[in-house]
């Protein structure tokens, strides 16, 4: 008979077992059906290798192409055909934006008859970008959210509206191919269209209304899509800082963000 701290450990190991990228990739294809046309694999996150790894362990010749996008030191060997990529993490840099194009040129003249199967994992939001605003911009902007505190859905608020794959837009680039989409999280309850950055689904919510959703802005505040402006109400401090693509505002003293 075992222990309570034997069965209390056998129930820790089961538990993270479960939890690995490995079984959850495995568990998440049972529900998967092998298109009658091409199978394009899209990973990008800090656990695209393991996903990757695993999905295609499972599919292995089924799998046309892809590529797999992670983080500096995280490559642990060839996957078959994929091509790997390493890049900056939490900041997007040259070789984030060097792999999300090789990767959209995959997804590119596409089928009804293809499917883009896409491993998204923490991380993600910052190794799968491709800017709308110059590279080094986008740059900045992560590094003042980072240094004022933004917790990761004020930064995908945000940055996912300067972004040309975020907010569902990488969906739109594969139509009119099927995306089958597994998502690791690492945030309890995670909503992974700001979580993670990422929404799988076409034509999303760009809502131009975000109240109450960035709060470290006070009062109502809203993105007018297409000229990145932002307007708030109710701010103790009113300055506003231009910039080309958008405005940040200053208040209670403090520079949230300022890009001049």
């Amino acid at each position: 008979m075992l222990t309570l701290r034997q069965d209390a450990q056998a129930i820790i190991d089961r538990a993270l077992a479960d939890a690995m990228p490995d079984s959850a990739v495995r568990r998440a294809l049972e529900h998967f059906h092998r298109p009658s046309g091409r199978l394009v694999l899209i990973a990008a996150g800090k656990a695209a290798w393991q996903m990757a790894k695993a999905a295609y362990d499972v599919l292995g010749k089924d799998v046309s192409c892809g590529a797999v996008i992670t983080k500096y030191d995280h490559v642990k060997g060839a996957i078959g055909t994929l091509e790997l990529f390493e890049a900056g993490h939490p900041v997007p840099d040259e070789n984030s934006y060097r792999a999300t194009a090789r990767a959209l040129e995959l997804v590119s003249g596409l089928t009804e008859n293809d499917t883009v199967l896409f491993l998204l994992s923490g991380g993600g939001s910052a190794l799968f970008e491709s800017p709308l605003i110059p590279a080094e911009e986008m740059a900045d902007v992560t590094k003042q959210l980072l240094a004022c505190g933004a917790d990761i859905v004020e930064m995908n608020t945000l940055r996912k509206r300067l972004s040309a794959v975020k907010g569902g837009r990488f969906a739109e680039r594969c139509l009119p191919a099927k995306v089958f989409s597994i998502v690791l999280s690492d945030i309890l309850g995670a909503d992974f269209c700001v979580d993670i950055g990422m929404r799988m689904s076409v034509n999303p919510s760009i809502d131009p209304a975000v109240t109450d959703q960035v709060s470290v802005f006070t009062g109502k505040c809203t993105v007018q899509y297409g000229t990145f402006m932002l307007r708030s109400n109710n701010l103790q401090s009113r300055q506003v800082v231009s910039h080309d693509h958008y405005v940040f505002c200053r208040t209670f003293g403090k520079t949230l963000f300022d890009m001049t």
